[in-house]
């Protein structure tokens, strides 16, 4: 399953924390009068959670003026275009545009080209160019967009961009490249196919500096799935080192975790180093470390539909290249609920269907129609779990329940997949909350967290309830609030929408 990341606003309860004027000057329209406004409450006595109001209206700014940028180079790539020459290695259209920028930006000449050709693809995103001038959108999300939609259709580009400007404000950067990914996939399956297999065949190595001193930068664009499965080998190989505490040879392992992966991966392609006390992992090692869940709608897997599957955590996998695995790989049983495609039931891994490798949909059909495979296609008739909820530890099963429902930490603005990460009480086990409500080991009050979001929890003020099995909300120190949900099992079911969600009226003060 893939985990839907919503960073929920904090509309409504958390606006009685702010003084009038600070609520004036933070919700000015974006532009010079915002900029004015916050100019006048810079100088103030504010507490913490002004403060974060505040740096959350300067961004808005940023976008206005990173709107007001692009629309001078875009009116610069227009005049200059006019008496473009056409001398020999002037044939390149934003060429007299880029050259005119780049020394004025202080940016290289490809950078400024780069810039000129995106102004002219957004172009083709006006309610983006729009809402980033709004401040609705920053200029990290646009880039996002425009990646994503550069390639698509007109009328898949303007669906992928709606679903934009609906997600922006609940979303990081990452969560809504993401998101916009399967959306892209889901309105125009075939051509996100198409765009898919072109990247794969762009795919390079490159080394880079580094802003380490010392150090260059190793940077790897590879196919997903296959990627995928070589950082989880390599991020759980180094992992395993730091809980041994000890080499093999007796001393004390004080590397961090960052450095035993760029050892290991150093290691692994030079056959030199000391990655792991003088052992550096096989590949049948390392392959042991590298288990990668591609959730697939059946449909999608019998040639009924072309829903893209999904890698949790991680990002979609086109329809085709789901289907080409099917045979290759076991497989295990997640069902959801028609309505929200929220995880309802998740069975046991039972071996790959056959040692075939399908050419086309027909063959993962014949998969489908084997009898042998009939009841992954069942209702189920049971919980997915046994668990009472009185142990502290949860067993295999609830675990893997809850990691599969949550797909990644469940943090207001992670995105780390929940594989590899721990599962945390909402309420402490065994105590209870302001509510009375106990503490116990149930899909309900379990959630997948990284480490620091877990120590956020702990020891950083910040409070978490579960609304239901896989619908957080997060409070902040300063007061803000934020809700985290787990998102359909496999993009391309209704996503609902928890801003609208009704919450109780605050209590006084």
């Amino acid at each position: 399953m893939a985990a839907e990341t919503t960073v929920e606003g904090s509309a409504g309860l958390p606006r009685r924390l702010l003084r009038p004027f600070v609520v004036e000057a933070v919700g000015t329209p974006a532009g010079p009068a915002l900029a004015a406004a916050l100019e006048g409450v810079m100088g103030g006595e504010l507490s913490a959670r002004e403060w974060v109001e505040v740096a959350a209206a300067w961004k808005k700014v940023e976008s206005y003026a990173a709107a007001g940028r692009l629309t001078a180079v875009a009116r610069v790539d227009r005049a200059m275009s006019a008496g473009a020459s056409s001398a020999p290695g002037r044939d390149d259209p934003v060429r007299p545009a880029a050259d005119e920028l780049a020394p004025a930006l202080r940016i290289a000449p490809r950078t400024a080209s780069h810039l000129v050709a995106f102004t002219r693809r957004l172009d083709g995103l006006p309610a983006a160019w729009d809402a980033l001038g709004e401040g609705r959108l920053d200029h990290a999300q646009v880039r996002i967009l425009d990646q994503v939609t550069q390639d698509l259709p007109a009328a898949a580009r303007a669906a992928v961009e709606t679903a934009a400007l609906r997600w922006a404000g609940r979303r990081t950067p990452q969560q809504l490249r993401a998101d916009l990914a399967a959306k892209a996939m889901e309105v125009d399956p075939s051509h996100a196919a198409v765009a898919c297999e072109r990247g794969v065949t762009e795919r390079d190595a490159s080394f880079r500096r580094s802003p380490l001193s010392g150090c260059g930068r190793l940077v790897t664009d590879t196919a997903l799935i296959p990627g995928t499965a070589a950082w989880l080998a390599v991020n759980t190989a180094a992992k395993n080192a730091r809980k041994a505490g000890r080499r093999p040879d007796g001393t004390v392992e004080d590397r961090t975790l960052a450095q035993l992966r760029a050892d290991i991966v150093t290691a692994l392609l030079t056959g030199q180093g000391d990655p792991l006390g003088g052992h550096v992992p096989t590949p049948e090692e390392l392959s042991r470390l590298a288990e990668v869940h591609v959730v697939v709608a059946a449909d999608t897997l019998a040639g009924r539909d072309d829903l893209p599957a999904h890698i949790p955590g991680i990002g979609p996998v086109d329809a085709d290249t789901a289907r080409e695995l099917a045979t290759r790989a076991g497989w295990r049983r997640l069902v959801a609920d028609p309505e929200s495609g929220a995880l309802q039931h998740i069975g046991e891994v039972v071996p790959a269907p056959g040692p075939q490798r399908p050419e086309d949909v027909s063959a993962v059909r014949q998969v489908v129609a084997d009898p042998r495979w009939a009841h992954l296609f069942d209702v189920p008739v049971r919980p997915s779990y046994l668990d009472d909820g009185t142990g502290y530890r949860p067993s295999a099963r609830l675990r893997r329940f809850v990691v599969t429902r949550d797909g990644g930490c469940i943090g207001p603005a992670c995105f780390h997949p929940a594989v590899g990460g721990q599962l945390d009480h909402t309420i402490n086990h065994g105590s209870r909350d302001d509510d009375g409500r106990l503490g116990r080991t149930t899909d309900g009050n379990l959630g997948s967290e990284c480490d620091r979001v877990h120590n956020s929890k702990t020891h950083g003020g910040w409070l978490l309830r579960q609304l239901s099995p896989g619908l957080f909300e997060w409070t902040s120190p300063t007061g803000r609030v934020y809700l985290r949900r787990a998102r359909p099992l496999v993009p391309g079911w209704r996503h609902r929408d928890d801003s609208k969600r009704e919450r109780p009226p605050p209590k006084a003060d």
